[in-house]
């Protein structure tokens, strides 16, 4: 849907692609990092590192869903480009 908005709103295929990428790189890059470090931190073998992990899930439950919901407002919280009127991802 993103995909074709930009390309309806941009002069050349070209330029709708390059609005298209210069749109969701940031967003997607992030999305990408965030979840490589959740994976890392998932599958820690180091005693210290997930003992520091479960502690941290256990603050969370007591900080209520909230917190933990929080930590993916980005992703929650897009607009389309139609919507918003800037291209995003």
């Amino acid at each position: 849907m993103t995909l074709a908005y930009c390309l309806s709103v941009a002069g050349t295929v070209a330029d709708g692609l390059a609005d298209y990428t210069a749109a969701r790189l940031p967003r997607t890059s992030l999305m990408v990092r965030r979840s490589e470090a959740m994976a890392r931190l998932a599958t820690a073998r180091h005693p210290v590192t997930r003992a520091l992990r479960n502690g941290m899930l256990r603050a969370m439950g007591l900080l209520g869903p909230s917190a933990a919901l929080r930590q993916a407002d980005f992703v929650m919280r897009w607009e389309h480009p139609a919507v918003s009127g800037t291209p995003q991802s």
